[in-house]
């Protein structure tokens, strides 16, 4: 038989499978992975990772067992705990987690919709295609997830050595954009529900 030629994604795939596969054999049957930690506190892996591969070959990967991949998964993980801490705040009695949390729970629900109006505010005569500002805007929103600080200072690390706050280094490139992301209204609020 004549031999499929295959695409570009599927021998990507063929050839992470193959690497992933050779590895293992080598280590009975595990695949490590290198950590790489971020600056605002969230777990990276280096190389090729059970992060960075197409979902189906992550299955194979992955083989008996569950995965977690849930859209906005730190927003929905304290989404969680909103009921409890609509009930033990006076200020919100009565309230639903929808009108209680209004950004967090636009970003659980369809954080397009929230990403969009973030982009329109930011990006403005913007060298920037629309997916690398989707990228830039979801890569700073994770940041705030994890803790990052509404700000554009520089701080002292455990070594003395200045280094940028994770929203600064996200948007390095342009400081305006970086500053209408700070200061936009439902960035805050966001921030707030946080």
């Amino acid at each position: 038989k004549k031999a499929r030629k295959l695409s570009s994604p599927d021998r990507t795939a063929y050839v992470q499978a193959m690497r992933i596969s050779a590895a293992a054999k080598h280590k009975d049957k595990l695949y490590y992975q290198k950590k790489k930690l971020s600056l605002f506190g969230r777990t990276y892996y280096e190389g090729l990772s059970v992060q960075n591969i197409r979902k189906d070959l992550r299955a194979a990967m992955l083989g008996n067992c569950f995965e977690y991949d849930m859209c906005s998964s730190v927003v929905t993980w304290k989404l969680g705990y909103a009921q409890a801490c609509i009930d033990a705040n006076k200020k919100l009695k009565g309230k639903s987690i929808q009108t209680a949390f209004p950004m967090c729970y636009q970003y659980w629900f369809d954080k397009s919709v929230l990403i969009n109006a973030i982009k329109a505010h930011v990006f403005i005569n913007t060298h920037y295609d629309d997916e690398a500002q989707t990228a830039l805007i979801k890569s700073a929103m994770t940041a705030l997830n994890f803790g990052a600080r509404l700000s554009s200072f520089e701080f002292k690390n455990e070594q003395g050595e200045k280094q940028k706050v994770a929203i600064a280094e996200i948007f390095k490139g342009n400081e305006s954009e970086r500053d209408r992301f700070l200061k936009f209204p439902d960035v805050k609020a966001f921030v707030s529900e946080q």
